[in-house]
């Protein structure tokens, strides 16, 4: 297995079909959340992998992943990728900002720009179960509920936390990178079921 970090300013990736699994940091998560979560990416990873064996063209397979500081589905998809011998691609930003020299915005558009398929892990409440603020960092995500049926034919996911994992699969789909067939939502629940 083989693990790739790249910055905005280091790009060449090798050659193989590219699955993003990206989504919020750890800190984000409950206990349970965590592991449903987790759950979640060992179950994209097991069928990537499975594909990775049946394929006849001897296509690689690359996990790709968005390198969180905060850990979360980024470090829980590379770590589940290594379980499975899957060589991974971490493209981290080359700083911590919201921008297109080498910040957040352009680490993500590097991602969607990569990714033949994208899974959005993110948690459909905070950790208490509720939805917080708009605009607030644990608020409703504002970047699903903004975006017009007329541009997708994936689903728009109902309510669920903020995400720049949900800004990423959108700006991919609308800048014609990555076919909306392709990208995934999975909302995790915070909390067991009772």
């Amino acid at each position: 297995m083989a693990q790739h970090v790249l910055s905005p300013s280091n790009l060449i990736t090798p050659y193989g079909y590219k699955i993003a699994i990206i989504g919020s940091g750890g800190h984000k998560f409950s206990d349970y959340g965590a592991q449903q979560a987790q759950d979640v990416i060992a179950g994209i990873i097991e069928e990537e992998s499975r594909k990775l064996t049946e394929d006849e063209d001897g296509a690689l397979r690359f996990i790709l992943s968005g390198g969180c500081k905060d850990g979360g589905v980024d470090a829980w998809a590379v770590d589940i990728a290594s379980w499975y011998d899957m060589d991974t691609i971490i493209i981290k930003p080359d700083y911590e900002g919201w921008d297109d020299n080498g910040g957040y915005k352009e680490r993500n558009r590097s991602i969607a720009q990569r990714s033949q398929y994208i899974h959005v892990v993110v948690p459909k409440t905070d950790r208490s179960g509720g939805l917080g603020s708009r605009g607030s960092p644990t608020g409703p995500c504002y970047h699903c509920a903004k975006r017009p049926d007329g541009i997708r034919d994936c689903r728009q996911p109902p309510l669920h936390m903020k995400s720049g994992a949900c800004w990423t699969a959108w700006w991919g789909i609308e800048a014609g990178w990555v076919n909306s067939n392709n990208v995934h939502f999975h909302l995790i629940d915070q909390n067991p079921p009772f």
